[in-house]
């Protein structure tokens, strides 16, 4: 195999089993493996928000994503001020989210400022943000204002890999995760997955409860699943934080439910209720309720 001058990780991913998401527009033909870039390593980190804006961007159609180097204070401490990497707003004005970007090699103290900044970051001044906003990409005044003003924004941490201990601590700020691996083959053809709890667009849903001893869920809509087609007996993916898990799917008058079919069911045992929704791409999601 021809020797390029790359970090990798020792993980090794075969292309017939991977799932290839955000290939290049134009067609490249990828050799049998792909390697995983150590990013902390092959990219800084404002080389690794270059490429994270541009895929958030494809893989988020309905958002829009600015770079924001405005600094935000504290309300608790004004002494407390940082600068994020992204401001990110859907595009019907109905939510927003703050995001930073770090390599999964930075403290968690360094990482847990510039959080609990955001998180009680000072966001009244909408007019200075609009005009900072609007600036970098026209948008519509008043609905975005409105967002602003009535909807804190979500928290959102991007890291070439997420961290434990990072999702411990920084539930107090209800902090969503994401995270980015890169992928290169020999011939430095790219391609990117993303994991995490990154937004979704979804046409339908369902609450379910989980038999942590029997790993299956209970669904509480009788005809959810049969609303797509599937019939008693049939194999599902279900997706949670960016991984696709093999799950089959049982009803009868009684009731109605999935079972794992995997050996280690890696989800939140201590969570009871969960929600299934199906996105945009057809595709199922397990999301905590």
């Amino acid at each position: 195999m021809a020797s390029i001058n790359h970090q990798y990780n020792k993980k090794e991913v075969n292309v017939s089993n991977f799932l290839l998401q955000f290939l290049p527009k134009k067609e490249v033909k990828f050799s049998s493996w792909l390697y995983e870039l150590k990013s902390s390593l092959h990219f800084d980190e404002l080389k690794l928000q270059s490429v994270i804006a541009k895929k958030i961007q494809e893989h988020l159609p309905n958002y829009n994503i600015i770079y924001y180097n405005k600094t935000i204070v504290s309300t608790l401490d004004i002494t407390h001020k940082n600068k994020p990497d992204f401001l990110m707003w859907k595009k019907d004005y109905t939510e927003w989210y703050v995001i930073e970007v770090e390599l999964k090699n930075h403290s968690i103290e360094h990482v847990e400022e510039q959080i609990s900044t955001f998180y009680h970051g000072d966001y009244r001044d909408v007019e200075t943000i609009y005009a900072y906003v609007n600036g970098k990409k026209q948008i519509d005044k008043l609905p975005f204002i409105d967002m602003i003003s009535s909807k804190r924004p979500k928290i959102m941490l991007i890291a070439d890999h997420v961290r434990y201990e990072w999702e411990k601590e920084f539930k107090k700020y209800n902090c969503t995760f994401g995270s980015i691996q890169i992928y290169c083959d020999e011939h430095e053809n790219f391609t990117y997955r993303f994991n995490g709890d990154w937004p979704q667009e979804y046409s339908n849903f369902t609450i379910c409860k989980l038999d942590k001893f029997n790993s299956t869920f209970n669904i509480s809509n009788p005809s959810f699943f049969r609303n797509f087609g599937l019939k008693s007996g049939d194999n599902i993916d279900l997706y949670y934080r960016g991984i696709a898990s093999k799950w089959e799917y049982l009803f009868d008058e009684q009731a109605e439910f999935i079972i794992y079919l995997e050996d280690y069911l890696d989800i939140d045992l201590t969570q009871d209720r969960w929600k299934i929704i199906r996105n945009a791409q057809n595709q199922f999601h397990l999301l905590k309720f």
